[in-house]
């Protein structure tokens, strides 16, 4: 009985389905075009706007002029001197010391890139604890002399690369220093004759991408804690010129007290380097910063590309809100000074293995 039901129900099922098909069919055809339309939309316009939040135009200038003073401070020289603190109290074998780069460093590009590096996980009784790896590599050519009409030319690189943490150890065993990202720059000095008549000039580019922890961070030009992809490049003094690029996060509202990340794209030529189309008052590009309430406030000046207005040369920008021009707030005329732009020493390159074994003898 229940073989022969059965045999009974297939084919009404079967004819059920087929309705069930041609009714999808007809109702495809007459869906509404307008529904149609709206299928592939990523959202739904209300026509609702969030209401402005409560801060001021002095704050956010102030925020503004916070996040320019810190832009200035990001770069590979800042983790590079704190992983040289870290050897203060080093203890022998902690950690492991190795020529060349960590095969599984896979953030590292060319063929079989010289340097050292350390890698470890040891906890010694006294003294730091190393945990991770960093590799390191620095050069240093010199050509000329600055007695002869070309002049001498300084140039110097170093790369940082790697993710390791150094702690105090001990019963606190507190944080010290944490890296996980690249850092790297390069810098050429040209200095022509000598004395107070010397005529100098450098170019220096830096890029610093990743984060940076640590109780050594706090007291460091840095200033805190850090996770940023940012890179500059700057030229002077006689023909001052400067491109910035940067996105940070400084895990505190630490930025006037009220905003915790900021973000910038632009490019600058000062006095000796404007030509007709540069305006040696104001950037081009923009820079910005966020609050705890992901609000970011833009301020906008000449635009990267185009020609120049010369009533737009101004000093002055545009302020914007969740990227909507906010006329009510005014504008902005940032008071900002390239101080801090210059390269470091170029003794600042030289960190080699032979140092380390002077450090630790030492």
């Amino acid at each position: 009985m229940r073989d022969s039901l059965r045999g009974l129900a297939l084919p009404a099922l079967l004819a059920a389905a087929a309705a069930a098909a041609v009714l999808v069919t007809v109702s495809g055809c007459s869906a509404d075009p307008e529904s149609e339309a709206g299928a592939g939309a990523s959202y739904v316009d209300t026509g609702r706007q969030l209401p402005l939040p409560e801060t001021g135009p002095e704050l956010i200038a102030e925020g503004l002029d916070a996040a320019w003073a810190r832009a200035l401070t990001l770069h590979a020289g800042v983790p590079w001197e704190l992983t040289q603190q870290t050897w203060d109290g080093r203890t022998p074998g902690c950690p492991d010391l190795y020529l060349g780069a960590p095969e599984d460093e896979d953030r590292l590009e060319g063929e079989a890139p010289g340097g050292q590096h350390w890698r470890d996980a040891c906890t010694p009784a006294e003294g730091p604890h190393f945990r991770g790896h960093l590799w390191w590599d620095a050069a240093l050519t010199a050509t000329g002399r600055p007695e002869e009409p070309a002049g001498q030319q300084l140039s110097a690189r170093r790369s940082l690369v790697g993710t390791g943490a150094v702690s105090t150890g001990g019963e606190s065993d507190a944080l010290s220093f944490a890296l996980d990202g690249t850092a790297e720059d390069q810098w050429t000095l040209i200095t022509v004759g000598t004395g107070e008549e010397a005529d100098r000039s450098f170019t220096w580019s830096s890029s610093l991408a990743g984060s940076v922890s640590g109780s050594l961070v706090d007291s460091s030009e840095a200033a805190g804690r850090f996770r940023t992809d940012t890179y500059r490049y700057v030229a002077g003094p006689g023909a001052p010129s400067l491109e910035l690029r940067t996105e940070t996060y400084l895990y505190e509202p630490v930025l006037a007290g009220a905003f915790d990340s900021f973000g910038a794209e632009l490019s600058w030529v000062g006095e000796g380097a404007a030509g007709p189309d540069d305006c040696a008052l104001e950037p081009r590009g923009w820079i910005g910063v966020r609050d705890p309430e992901a609000y970011w406030y833009d301020l906008r000046f000449l635009p990267l590309d185009g020609e120049l207005e010369p009533a737009a040369c101004d000093g002055c920008g545009e302020l914007y809100v969740r990227g909507i021009e906010e006329v009510s707030l005014g504008t902005v005329c940032p008071d900002w000074s390239w101080a801090g732009l210059e390269p470091p020493e170029v003794a600042a390159s030289r960190w080699t293995w032979r140092t380390l074994d002077e450090e630790v003898s030492e």
